[in-house]
């Protein structure tokens, strides 16, 4: 599975839903979503937290536990996980 956050905040549900991932899954941050990069809730997380590299340059933010990624890698991403959720 692909998660793809673009929202700078997460509830609950996001939060229950991120917890059952496993290491085969990932989580994207892009767009405003680049500002968790260093919410410890994700760092916790079994699978693995890519990043960005465009948004993080562009919002001048930490990458935090995060991993940069350019849009080339997130359509690799995209053919190795499905499905694909977007917050």
């Amino acid at each position: 599975m692909l998660i793809v956050i673009n929202s700078p905040t997460l509830g609950d549900i996001a939060m229950t839903t991120l917890a059952g991932l496993s290491p085969h899954d990932c989580v994207v941050l892009r767009g405003d979503g680049t500002y968790l990069a260093t919410d410890v809730r994700l760092a916790a997380l079994p699978a693995p937290l890519y990043i960005m590299n465009a948004d993080v340059l562009t919002r001048g933010i930490s990458v935090g536990n995060a991993q940069p990624v350019d849009e080339a890698a997130l359509v690799t991403l995209s053919a190795d996980h499905t499905p694909w959720i977007t917050w």
